[in-house]
């Protein structure tokens, strides 16, 4: 289950100047998921989550969305941009975040 992306996941928070659950309670913030399931992605036990918490993951932890994505296609989950491309989803889901 979400290994590749867990692992990315779990060094950059490793590697920010606050505790884990404060950077849990950032991203789901930016995510609209709780602290507690932003836990059970980053431990792996959530496998494939939806891009647009990806892209709230990117937000708050300063990662490329292509790079989470990328991580979490290693992993087994499929984010089908065969009708648009990575940079058109992106700028979407950035708009419906946004505003």
């Amino acid at each position: 289950m979400g290994k590749k992306l867990a692992t990315l996941l779990e060094q950059k928070i490793e590697s920010m100047d606050m505790t884990n659950q404060e950077i849990y309670e950032q991203m789901g913030s930016s995510a609209g998921i709780s602290p507690a399931t932003v836990q059970e992605i980053v431990s792996g036990e959530i496998n494939c989550p939806p891009r647009r918490r990806l892209l709230g993951f990117s937000k708050t932890l300063n990662i490329p969305i292509s790079k989470l994505v990328s991580a979490a296609e290693s992993d087994g989950c499929n984010y089908d941009s065969s009708t648009k491309s990575l940079s058109e989803m992106v700028k979407k889901e950035l708009d419906l975040l946004v505003g």
